[in-house]
């Protein structure tokens, strides 16, 4: 009887089991911590392309009236392009270089389109197993319209 009443005593014990429940909690958890880390790096990028975007629109539609022209699209390009490479979070040496067009807008406004092409951080390697599923990245963009000040409006 004493070897029966030691086995139960040994089956009743509750030693290792919160380490056994967090191995099973665990992955969820990092997972679920690394989701909003990344969540919130998408949603402070896409506020930096838009800002890029709203700056971009600005200097070109405001250009001393004594000038002989508005900036160029170069120039409006490389004035973007400096301002998503110093605030744009990118724990890569060789971020991606955001794409800036100029799409059609009404008379007497001018229109500023940056894309950026957001690579995943934490989730990179996840979705590559996925690849063809899931895209590696995800395309970032925002557009602004701005009206010329130099413009006399009808």
């Amino acid at each position: 009887m004493p070897v029966k009443n030691a086995m139960l005593l040994r089956l009743r014990r509750q030693e290792g089991v919160s380490m056994v429940e967090f191995a099973l909690v665990a992955p969820l958890l990092f997972v679920l911590l690394f989701g909003i880390i990344e969540f919130g790096i998408i949603l402070y990028d896409q506020a930096v392309i838009t800002n890029a975007s709203r700056d971009g629109a600005r200097y070109l539609t405001q250009f001393p009236a004594n000038s002989s022209a508005p900036p160029t699209d170069a120039d409006v390009t490389t004035y973007v392009q400096t301002y998503v490479a110093s605030r744009v979070i990118s724990f890569s040496p060789s971020a991606p270089v955001p794409t800036v067009s100029f799409p059609a807008a009404q008379a007497g406004y001018s229109a500023v389109e940056v894309a950026y092409p957001y690579q995943f951080l934490v989730f990179g390697g996840l979705i590559s197993l996925l690849h063809g599923v899931v895209p590696n990245q995800l395309q970032l963009t925002a557009t602004t319209a701005m009206q010329n000040e130099n413009t006399p409006l009808n």
